[in-house]
């Protein structure tokens, strides 16, 4: 049966629960010790809880505990996205914006997971020791290992080297798979950040050259306003600026702002009959 997780509305309970009162709901059932919601951006905690509320859904075993980078992050969550489709549950997390540990969307994050918990945990799922699970994933290769060696103690040696050369290779050929998916994910990021940077440097220049342009017709305009004898048509000084600052981008509907700039305009000619005015009653 599929399990929506749309379901869970703004008016739920947990939307209106403390940010302490979370964290200590979060500390409680899985034993992390939190004292900030931006920590919870490395997905661990939301993989304990539906650890608990489907278990052998989520493959804790491959959770990485002490997650510190934005890969390492991405990866515990499509842990978790796995487990979601295991458990028919329709949710999608949305991992480019919890990665980046802003305090609201890790908080709205945690909150459904809440309501979500509150609606469907079971006796089990309410007495589930988190602390206790990932102390024991995290013990499992060393237990392994001393197995391991009690094992080849009873072997023949031709065998025994035979079979740790294997092992190793093995567990050679892992750990660069792993490497590998790690530089890979970090050189993507890397690439996604250098063309950050570029789409912000070109909108630095172009809205640079636009103040630029807007700056040499203020000082034609205050050239104009030192010779006295040479009057200012201010309507025409708003409609240059103006030009200025829709060239070229594309995104500006004229229609949207045409009444505030004709007003713009009428009293800026409106000032310059009351200056032309005050010139003649002065002379």
């Amino acid at each position: 049966m599929q399990v929506s997780g749309d379901s869970i509305g703004m008016m739920a309970g947990a939307y209106f629960v403390g940010r302490n009162q979370l964290l200590r709901w979060i500390n409680e059932l899985t034993g992390l010790n939190y004292t900030k919601i931006e920590q919870t951006a490395s997905g661990v905690f939301a993989c304990h809880v539906f650890d608990a509320l489907f278990p052998g859904n989520v493959k804790l075993e491959k959770v990485k505990f002490n997650a510190k980078h934005s890969h390492e992050f991405i990866h515990n969550y499509k842990i978790l996205q796995a487990a979601f489709n295991c458990a028919k549950l329709r949710k999608r997390i949305d991992v480019e914006k919890l990665i980046k540990a802003k305090y609201q969307d890790n908080l709205e994050f945690i909150q459904w997971i809440k309501a979500f918990y509150d609606a469907h945990a079971s006796e089990e799922a309410l007495n589930y020791d988190g602390r206790s699970r990932r102390e024991s994933i995290m013990q499992r290769p060393a237990a392994a290992g001393a197995r391991s060696g009690r094992t080849a103690l009873a072997q023949n040696r031709p065998r025994l080297h035979e079979g740790a050369y294997g092992r190793e290779r093995n567990v050679t050929g892992r750990a660069v798979a792993v490497r590998k998916a790690e530089f890979d994910a970090l050189k993507e990021e890397n690439e996604k950040l250098k063309n950050d940077v570029a789409d912000c440097e070109a909108d630095r220049e172009f809205y640079f050259s636009k103040l630029r342009d807007v700056e040499v017709i203020i000082q034609g305009v205050d050239e104009k306003m030192k010779n006295e004898a040479e009057a200012v048509d201010l309507t025409a000084v708003f409609k240059e600026i103006r030009a200025v600052l829709y060239a070229e981008d594309g995104g500006a509907d004229e229609d949207d702002d045409q009444a505030e700039l004709d007003e713009l305009a009428e009293e800026a000619q409106q000032l310059q009959l009351e200056e032309e005015e005050d010139a003649e009653y002065d002379a």
